[in-house]
């Protein structure tokens, strides 16, 4: 079969943020997403066990980043892993403010977010930079952050 050509209107493209939906099951659905959207741990060729740890806690702190990302930016858009990228991008002190802010809206788990967000910024300033680098790295081939 030939797809569509761009602009055609049976164009579609997957979005993987559509199969994480507000409800008692979101944290389930984006921590399977994120733990297929990075490389698994086992298979790390790199020989550093920081990296490799940062690998495992890389998981959880992209799992809040999509929830954050599905509850408080997908309300006037479709949410996408290019705005969980940009997200990320952001300033790192801007990004701890931004997901552990208790919120007073019933809209998500607020609180599951901003425990993962208070666990990565306990963690050495280094390792929290191979976090983001491990994430930014496997998002890439979603678009631009923006």
């Amino acid at each position: 079969m030939i797809p569509p050509l761009p602009g055609h209107p049976l164009r579609t493209t997957y979005n993987p943020l559509a199969e994480v939906r507000p409800g008692p099951d979101a944290h389930i659905t984006a921590r399977h997403l994120a733990e297929l959207i990075l490389p698994p741990e086992h298979q790390s060729t790199d020989a550093d066990e920081n990296v490799r740890f940062a690998r495992v806690k890389a998981a959880p702190f992209l799992q809040a980043l999509i929830l954050h990302t599905v509850y408080y930016h997908g309300v006037l858009e479709q949410p996408s892993l290019s705005q969980v990228r940009h997200l990320l991008t952001t300033d790192p002190d801007e990004l701890t403010d931004l997901l552990t802010t208790t919120r007073d809206d019933e809209r998500g788990p607020h609180s599951f977010i901003a425990e993962i967000a208070a666990d990565h910024q306990a963690r050495p300033a280094e390792e929290r930079a191979v976090i983001i680098a491990q994430i930014d790295q496997a998002l890439k081939i979603y678009g631009p952050a923006g």
